[in-house]
């Protein structure tokens, strides 16, 4: 497989396309998986003869010749995606955005972008301050925060609920691969989506529900202390946004009263066309076929549906 060419097709303008490379990824990546997990040949062989013992050396050498081929194209084809990490997990999280998005797909984004992240993680050490990190060590760490804070506006803009639970379930499952030790710098930004879906009453409960289960999931993996830091942080700065925004309109309301009076008629122009659009909506979807056809006087309409003169 040309896998440049499949690294490329995950923009492709049709989904089936998008979704053949994803499974594509997914193949190479458990692979990759499968190669690291097996075990290497080095075990005493059993009292035999001669014979015996020389033809298995010679198997047990070609399957360890095989298998340290296998381990270096995966090594290679790895190396050579991750050395464009950032891009991978942008062109991987970006299929949340289509408005084909199935249940298939989003398990799929979920399972590659996990795998993606945990290996960008392995590229730094645990317990280190970012600032004391390498350059390539930072870029590591950049490009999964930067996909953690487009995770959470994703979760923010779009109205698939499918959507938003997978984010937060694509939150859980990069929190415990890449574990409490390089975790802490990555923190903020998922904290940050969960805090405001949790209080978001717009959302259908299952949607909060959900965040709420992540939030206990990623207390459990990075500890109590460290949560309950973060988190505060969180509230902390929404808040100061909240008010700083509030104390925005308000000079603009003092320095510009014309202009306040003219957004506030223009709102309510919009909540009046909302709600006569809803109650024409209601009056169709109660209304007849008949009814709708003949648009009478309620006396007559009602003699012609009775079949009278």
């Amino acid at each position: 497989i040309l896998w440049d060419l499949v690294f490329e097709l995950l923009e492709h303008r049709h989904f089936w396309v998008r979704l053949t490379s994803m499974r594509n990824l997914g193949a190479l990546f458990a692979a990759v998986s499968a190669v690291r997990a097996q075990q290497q040949p080095g075990e005493e062989a059993s009292p035999s003869s001669g014979g015996e013992k020389r033809g298995k050396k010679t198997k047990r050498a070609k399957r360890s010749a095989k298998e340290s081929q296998e381990q270096e194209v995966a090594r290679r084809i790895m190396q050579k995606l991750l050395n464009n990490g950032a891009s991978l997990l942008y062109r991987l999280i970006a299929q949340f955005e289509s408005q084909h998005l199935n249940d298939e797909m989003a398990l799929q984004v979920i399972k590659n972008t996990t795998f993606v992240g945990k290996e960008l993680s392995l590229r730094f050490p645990p317990h280190t301050d970012v600032e004391a990190l390498e350059e390539s060590e930072q870029d590591a760490v950049r490009a999964i925060r930067k996909t953690l804070r487009r995770l959470g506006y994703f979760a923010q803009v779009l109205d698939s609920d499918l959507a938003k639970m997978s984010i937060l379930r694509l939150f859980a499952a990069l929190t415990m691969q890449i574990g409490a030790k390089r975790m802490p710098p990555m923190l903020f930004p998922v904290l940050q989506s969960i805090h405001k879906i949790i209080n978001n009453p717009s959302l259908p409960v299952q949607v909060t529900a959900l965040a709420q289960e992540v939030a206990d999931a990623v207390q459990e993996i990075v500890g109590a202390d460290l949560f309950l830091q973060v988190y505060s942080e969180v509230r902390e700065q929404v808040s100061s946004l909240r008010r700083k925004r509030r104390e925005e309109r308000t000079a603009a309301a003092v320095a510009s009263s014309q202009a306040n009076a003219n957004r506030k008629i223009k709102k309510h122009r919009k909540s009046h066309a909302r709600a006569a659009q809803k109650t024409k909506k209601y009056a169709e979807e109660r209304r007849g076929p008949e009814e709708e056809r003949l648009r009478l006087a309620p006396l007559k309409r009602r003699k012609i549906l009775e079949g009278e003169d």
